[in-house]
């Protein structure tokens, strides 16, 4: 027994280890630490860590850009969560799976993976990835011109991350709020919003955006920069750093309306 206990212990370090390796953009450091926590969790046979585990190495594959493997893996995790009954377990890899979609230009499968992911967090009751579900179907919604929808999704998500005190959350809102604000020729808006996102990611140590989002936000901003010229582009980046979180938040609202 203490030796159970001594390795389930060795499991959780490591996943924790390897989540925050993930979360600061340290790639192949965040999937060494996956693969140990991984073998160990086997060792004791706990069936439902594989499953969470076998996710987060997809995630891993996913920010490395092997597509195929992180799709590989995430059906893996995805059929042991429903091999175990563990429905906690099954929206996190089918939203995962969501994002492959969409990085391949499956805008509707995308649309409906993230959909079931939402209606699956709503149920278990899971507020942050609910959060997250909504960024995701804003994302979708963004690629296919739907501006206004995008728009109102990452709204209806910057409030939750924010009531939640989710910061990676409320720069990822505040990025595709910023990209749709870009799309509808709201160029210094913007920027000043990407700039907002970048100074938070930074204040809380987090990577810049998911490598599967960055390309495309990129493209946004060099858009801007030519449009804008630098002079202008410039001063739009430095005001949104400038910005306070609760100040960012408010003004990506457009609402004029206080956030608690």
């Amino acid at each position: 027994l203490p030796k159970l206990t001594k390795m389930t212990a060795e499991c959780g370090a490591l996943r924790e280890l390897g989540l925050l390796a993930l979360w600061r953009g340290e790639y192949e450091k965040a999937g060494v630490l996956m693969e140990e926590s991984l073998e160990l969790q086997k060792e004791i046979g706990d069936q439902q860590g594989v499953t969470g585990t076998v996710s987060r190495l997809g995630l891993v594959a996913m920010a490395q850009g092997d597509y195929e493997r992180a799709k590989q893996l995430q059906e893996e995790s995805l059929a042991l969560a429903h091999e175990l009954g563990a429905r906690a377990h099954v929206p996190v890899p089918l939203g995962r799976l969501g994002l492959i979609a969409w990085n391949e230009r499956e805008y509707e499968k995308a649309e409906a993976l993230f959909e079931e992911t939402l209606s699956l967090w709503k149920e278990l009751g899971g507020r942050l990835n609910e959060a997250w579900s909504l960024t995701s179907l804003a994302v979708v919604a963004l690629e296919q011109g739907r501006y206004e929808r995008a728009r109102a999704l990452a709204e209806q998500s910057l409030r939750l991350s924010w009531e939640l005190g989710a910061r990676e959350g409320v720069a990822e809102c505040l990025e595709v709020l910023a990209a749709t604000a870009v799309a509808q020729g709201q160029q210094e808006r913007g920027i000043r919003l990407f700039g907002a996102a970048s100074s938070l990611r930074e204040a809380i140590g987090a990577a810049d955006p998911p490598p599967i989002l960055r390309p495309r936000y990129e493209r946004y901003v060099d858009e801007c920069r030519t449009e804008l010229g630098e002079p202008a582009f410039a001063a739009a980046w430095s005001a949104g750093r400038a910005m306070e979180p609760k100040q960012a938040v408010e003004d990506a609202l457009r609402s004029g309306v206080p956030i608690g």
